[in-house]
């Protein structure tokens, strides 16, 4: 039993990991499907973990329909299934029949799982039925870039949609696969975690003095990898410099081909093919390279860009889905799939230019985005929300507040639902206390300015501007409830129903004051994240002053339902992706608004305990400690306030 991230006592659970077939490693594929041994050792950190991996074997000289091999690796228990029958009709039947009798040798043993999480839809439906059998819920992570590229029979087309819709959450890698699984008319639960790297074995070492550049690319060598783009990119570069060299790590049926064209070429001094090689000799290779490229046409995800620019590396790489997710202009390069000039330009600025990005920035990001902890809490997340019977249904912004504040136009609907109007109206008296500090020490003058309150909701501040003369507010709420209500209390400022994560944002103008008060964590989605910084810019000049209220966490932890509080480095990477620069930074709670305490008087108020008078004098006594602690402290665990404009 332990204390977990989200403040409950929770216990290890079991976790079944049974991948499809051929997505897993084993003595004749050591690469299949490493990505889900991966995933394994990431819930391996919070949970109990065993591998059931059936698959088929080639030796038809062994008459055993069945052979089983067990081992413990990284700690995980593996339970490799050799179904060796080679005939159509008896290979889908012998499948079922070792999963279920491995699942049935579990069981006996004593060890039933609380989850059973499939890899790969079409796993999705032995779990389906184990589930049904053992009453045992299941889950679905799918990576297969079948979906991406339009490859499924109608047959699969049929299953994916029966398996993905009785699952308890369907698991895309990226955001891009998850638009091409519901492209096919797929419905289900879905929630995106990435895929994660091991962080113990790809680090970043000092540079060292060499000769040539060295450029990596690790990689498959088959035809959706575009290895011949690569390749005529290079063969560009070199017409005008020899100062580098090209080392491809990988297997593949297409090898000799590739080596034939560099050869044609006249690249034989610069790309060199090494084969396979064990990951702990491909992390050396990545942390002695000076960038990392792979050409892909197609990627659900792309393991090996996390795993290079965990070692430090930028990396440069094709303009689709999962990259696309996954590098921005402070990791690297994104180039149009299959253009080899603008490969080869990518190329030379960056033999040019690697120098300059920041090994350090770059390892810290893929650390906290992609890291085993990381995933592993967003999984944990998903499994306890699945047995606690949570629909995990999906967000929307403006459904959720306009039902929230149509309840309960208040602080206490507005603020934290679970502490009750009194506690909540001390926790917005010590908002104003850290506004008031920081609009007196950084010498701003509020009066005659031009306020926008995004994300005005109740109009609490609202309130507070008029109080200060500004010369004029105008009001951003996604709800119908707050604009409407906010029009009629206050006639002299406009108010206009809109989501500051729109593209199309018809607002116009530029305002002295911008504020985002406890709005930009209720953002979960990270491209949206992305646009409502890129708006909230558009609607700067040179002086303005735009307020953030946030945790500004110092390490990533994985987003609830409706909240994604983030690093203070992801706000710095898109705060200064849009010519922001972060001025300063002051504590607003310290004890009142740590979440652990937060937890606790929810839990108070939803047994009925404290009552409202205790609510008001808990908060005031709480608002009393923190106005002392804050005034010889610099950070805190809660609520902070950001001051951000442009750079000079």
């Amino acid at each position: 039993m332990k204390l977990t991230w989200v403040g409950l006592v929770m216990r290890r659970l079991k976790i079944l990991f049974l991948p499809s077939r051929s997505w897993y490693p084993s003595e004749t594929n050591p690469t299949a499907g490493v990505f889900v041994r991966e995933h394994a050792k990431a819930v391996s950190l919070y949970h109990d973990v065993t591998v059931l991996y059936p698959y088929f074997g080639t030796n038809r000289s062994i008459k055993k329909p069945l052979q089983v091999f067990e081992q413990i690796e990284d700690g995980i228990r593996v339970i490799r299934i050799v179904c060796q029958w080679r005939v159509s009709l008896s290979n889908y039947l012998l499948y079922y029949w070792a999963i279920f009798a491995g699942f049935r040798r579990l069981v006996k043993e004593g060890w039933k799982p609380d989850i059973i999480h499939a890899h790969v839809y079409s796993a999705g439906l032995p779990a389906w039925l184990l589930s049904r059998i053992f009453k045992v819920p299941f889950v679905i992570t799918e990576h297969w870039t079948g979906f991406v590229r339009g490859k499924l029979t109608i047959m699969e087309q049929t299953k994916a949609r029966f398996v993905m819709r009785r699952a308890g959450v369907v698991l895309p890698v990226s955001s891009h696969l998850r638009q091409h699984i519901e492209a096919y008319g797929v419905k289900g639960r879905f929630r995106v975690i990435p895929n994660p790297v091991d962080t113990g074995i790809f680090y970043p070492s000092p540079s060292r003095n060499k000769g040539k550049k060295n450029i990596l690319s690790v990689t498959g060598l088959n035809p959706k990898k575009g290895i011949p783009y690569l390749l005529q990119a290079l063969s560009q570069v070199k017409e005008d410099r020899r100062d580098f060299v090209l080392d491809i790590v990988g297997g593949g049926p297409n090898r000799s081909e590739y080596e034939r064209l560099a050869r044609e070429l006249g690249l034989d001094e610069v790309a060199r093919f090494h084969g396979l090689k064990p990951r702990e000799e491909v992390a050396r290779l990545m942390r002695n390279c000076d960038f990392f490229v792979q050409a892909s046409l197609w990627e659900t995800f792309g393991v090996v860009y996390i795993e290079a620019m965990a070692c430090g590396k930028p990396v440069i790489a094709s303009d689709i889905g999962g990259p696309k997710e996954i590098i921005n202009h402070d990791t690297g390069i994104l180039v149009p799939p299959g253009n080899t000039e603008a490969l080869a330009k990518a190329t030379t600025y960056m033999l040019d230019n690697y120098q300059n990005y920041s090994s350090e920035k770059i390892s810290q990001y893929a650390r906290e985005k992609f890291g085993y902890e990381t995933v592993g809490r967003q999984l944990s997340e998903v499994y306890q929300a699945v047995l606690a019977g949570e629909s995990m249904r999906k967000y929307e912004p403006e459904k959720y507040w306009q039902e929230r504040l149509s309840r309960n136009f208040s602080l206490g609907g507005a603020g934290h639902t679970g502490l009750g109007l009194e506690y909540n109206k001390w926790l917005y008296k010590a908002r104003i206390r850290a506004l008031n500090k920081l609009i007196k020490e950084e010498r701003m003058n509020p009066w005659g300015k031009q306020v926008l309150d995004i994300g005005c909701g109740t109009g609490f501040y609202i309130d507070y501007w008029d109080r200060l003369e500004v010369a004029g507010v105008v009001g951003l709420d996604i709800t119908e409830v707050s604009i409407s209500r906010l029009a009629t209390i206050y006639p002299k400022y406009k108010f206009i129903r809109a989501d500051i994560t729109a593209k199309a944002l018809e607002l116009k103008g530029e305002f002295d004051i911008i504020t985002a008060f406890d709005v930009l964590f209720h953002i979960v989605d990270e491209d949206k994240f992305e646009q409502a910084i890129g708006n909230i810019r558009r609607f700067c000049h040179k002086k303005t002053l735009i307020l953030i209220s946030d945790c500004f966490l110092k390490e990533s932890r994985p987003p609830g339902f409706h909240e994604n509080y983030r690093t203070i480095h992801r706000y710095q990477e898109v705060l200064e992706s849009n010519g922001l620069r972060i001025v300063r930074i002051i504590p607003i709670f310290f004890i009142m608004g740590n979440p652990k305490v937060r937890r606790i008087l929810s839990l108070g108020n939803r047994l009925g305990l404290p009552g409202r008078l205790m609510n008001y004098l808990l908060g005031g006594s709480l608002y009393l400690v923190d106005g002392i602690i804050l005034r010889y402290v610099k950070d805190s665990p809660g609520t902070k306030l950001l001051l951000t404009q442009l750079g000079e």
